[in-house]
């Protein structure tokens, strides 16, 4: 009798966390974002991941008590209420990481776009890539993006806001390049956003971005070979708290068959992670430097 008991609570148990799961990925239960406390514990851990639906993701990590799943872990650092940006990028971001539920912009270059939207997507996250169709798929690859969860609707048409929201509701990472918005539907958007725990990337200027990382001068190499080899790129990390824009060191280079940002440090002379001294009021400057043996490259500078 007393094992049949607990057999009973246990499935009355799983039953009330699969109501949770479900009204957290359906919107009923809300979830307060922005109470999520930042990461504290070191990058650099690993995950293994199974295929996993977009509410489903979504609702295991939005309800941190869920019984875990035997095919996923995920790392202490950014687990719950944040995504991580790629390491190198750490230092100039906020606690290192993008929390659910906010903005940010990402311009000038697609190379930089795609390696950041590919970090936050790292743990199984799914991804969509609204208004953007110039968008190299094989580029997204070569930078980490998974393609079986990876949606692509390179043009939304007049019912931009309608499709924007939709996707908000669906997928952890939504990019969003040129759409028909106005800024009635950007602020709609936003609060969606906030309110699905999703992260929007926006390849261009966003009210309300927590991050901008914007990509200005470049100098490619390798031309007079006929195939760009690398690249230098200055980038500025601003914040929506106002402060000095902050900087980095970056380069691109060929792994695994892929890219890979990697921290560069012969262009100043400094150790890797340290902020480089700006244009007065300590003002930061990032170069990315960006190497490689293929022709990937030239799809790749956007």
């Amino acid at each position: 009798m007393t094992a049949q008991l607990a057999t009973r609570a246990e499935r009355l148990d799983l039953v009330r966390r699969a109501l949770v799961q479900a009204e957290t990925a359906t919107g009923v239960r809300h979830v307060d974002w922005a109470a999520a406390a930042p990461p504290s514990a070191s990058p650099g851990e690993s995950v293994a991941s199974g295929a996993r639906s977009p509410g489903d993701q979504r609702a295991a990590r939005r309800e941190p008590d869920a019984a875990p799943s035997g095919d996923r872990t995920v790392p202490a650092r950014f687990d719950g209420g944040w995504l991580a940006v790629p390491p190198v990028l750490r230092g100039v971001v906020p606690h290192g990481a993008v929390r659910r539920g906010s903005s940010l912009s990402v311009l000038g270059s697609t190379t930089l776009l795609l390696h950041v939207v590919a970090s936050l997507a790292e743990h199984g996250g799914w991804t969509a890539v609204v208004g953007h169709p110039d968008l190299g798929l094989a580029a997204a690859l070569d930078a980490g993006l998974d393609p079986s969860r990876l949606v692509l609707v390179p043009d939304p048409g007049p019912s931009a806001p309608e499709v924007i929201g939709a996707v908000v509701d669906g997928f952890d990472v939504v990019v969003v390049g040129r759409a028909a918005l106005g800024d009635r539907d950007r602020r709609a958007i936003g609060q969606r956003v906030r309110h699905r725990g999703a992260v929007l990337v926006s390849t261009l200027p966003w009210p309300g971005a927590e991050v901008s990382l914007e990509a200005g001068e470049s100098a490619w190499y390798g031309l007079a070979t006929g195939r760009l080899t690398e690249a230098q790129i200055v980038v500025r990390a601003t914040g929506r708290a106002g402060g000095a824009p902050r900087s980095v060191v970056l380069r691109v280079r060929e792994h695994d068959g892929g890219t890979r940002l990697l921290p560069d440090v012969t262009s100043v002379g400094t150790e890797v992670g340290t902020e480089v001294a700006g244009n007065g009021a300590g003002a930061g400057v990032v170069a990315l430097v960006a190497s490689t043996g293929s022709a990937e490259l030239e799809r790749m500078a956007g």
